[in-house]
């Protein structure tokens, strides 16, 4: 082979390959996929260069479909390009799980099948990744950044990302559209975060909308760490629980600025209740119950604000509110037992 040499894979080369097709070495030069025509092949593609993998495209269409559980396999030692009009439509998983990084504009749809990325992410167009309705995961082993928008499908699969997402260069916006589980570092954009999953782990310190955007959690969060969930001037709302991993370790800060900062379920619980919960926001309302540590609960109004309590609030800790605090008629500000009671310096009427 000659290293220096690049390799143009086109569909009718493929066509000449019964079963399973390896194109290339560690010894191999550059490789170019789809660059006359896209490829459609109804077998396992494995791609290996000691160098760079480009998948370029071909007009309209996906640049590489597979059919009959047909995986796509990039083992790239340097960097793998995946152009705008670079897009997969596969039957089966992807799979990158070479040594270089990867420079991605494009999207990729499965059936139910694995998406997995093994070494750093950048994005340089819009990019959705679709694993379907069923089981597939998505699996980021390093760092997502790129001034684009990233959007994740997993069905009943699980979405996780191992390393900061935005954390060089923030992402327009981090979207999950759904998941049994989603598992998260640190998040960065500069517009929204939106993630829904049947349970979201917050593993890291920060999640961060830089310009106004809504930060928004469909499902119940864990706290594995501190996190601080800030969306300058947008909107935070938890749509579920928020509970402690480990009883009274971990704190909650939430600052919204001039936004609203809306908890729909209960924030901790008897036995998985954080240590502190912090929140500065216009105005921010308890749909549920709230339960906290040693720590206590702090909310700081920006402005005229107000916040409503519309059932039991428990701290081990002090209650600081320095805005209007509303009751509604179900609420209660007595402690829980052993719990001290609770400091509240204004309140208006029940409603």
């Amino acid at each position: 082979e000659d290293a220096s040499q690049t390799i143009n894979i086109t569909d009718a080369f493929l066509d000449l390959i019964a079963g399973a097709v390896i194109i290339g070495d560690a010894a191999t030069g550059p490789i170019t996929i789809a660059v006359d025509n896209n490829l459609t092949q109804n077998k396992n593609l494995t791609f290996v260069s000691g160098s760079t993998i480009s998948v370029t495209g071909f007009g309209a269409g996906p640049a590489i479909t597979t059919t009959a559980g047909g995986t796509v396999t990039m083992t790239n030692a340097g960097t793998l390009t995946i152009g705008a009009v670079g897009d997969m439509s596969l039957d089966g998983a992807f799979i990158q799980n070479g040594a270089g990084t990867v420079s991605t504009a494009g999207d990729i749809t499965t059936t139910n099948d694995n998406i997995s990325f093994a070494t750093a992410v950048t994005l340089t167009g819009p990019v959705a990744l679709n694993t379907s309705a069923g089981i597939g995961t998505i699996t980021f082993s390093s760092t997502v950044n790129g001034g684009y928008s990233l959007g994740l499908t997993a069905g009943t699969g699980n979405v996780s990302m191992a390393g900061d997402v935005g954390g060089i260069t923030p992402l327009t916006s981090f979207t999950v559209n759904s998941a049994t589980l989603v598992d998260l570092q640190k998040v960065t954009t500069a517009n929204s975060i939106a993630v829904t999953g049947g349970t979201i782990d917050l593993n890291s310190t920060s999640y961060v909308s830089n310009t106004a955007g809504s930060i928004t959690f469909t499902g119940p969060v864990n706290l594995a760490a501190s996190p601080t969930v800030a969306s300058h001037n947008g909107n935070v709302t938890f749509t579920s629980t928020v509970l402690d991993t480990v009883i009274n370790t971990n704190t909650l800060t939430v600052n919204a600025d001039n936004g609203t900062v809306t908890f729909s379920g209960a924030v901790g619980s008897a036995l998985l209740y954080p240590n502190t919960l912090t929140v500065t926001a216009k105005d921010t309302l308890f749909s549920s119950t709230a339960q906290v540590g040693t720590g206590g609960l702090k909310v700081t109004g920006v402005g005229n604000s107000t916040t409503t309590l519309t059932d039991d609030i428990t701290s081990a800790g002090d209650v600081t509110m320095d805005d209007n605090v509303t009751l509604q008629a179900t609420s209660s500000l007595t402690p829980a037992p052993l719990l001290r009671p609770c400091a509240l310096p204004a309140l208006l009427m029940p409603i």
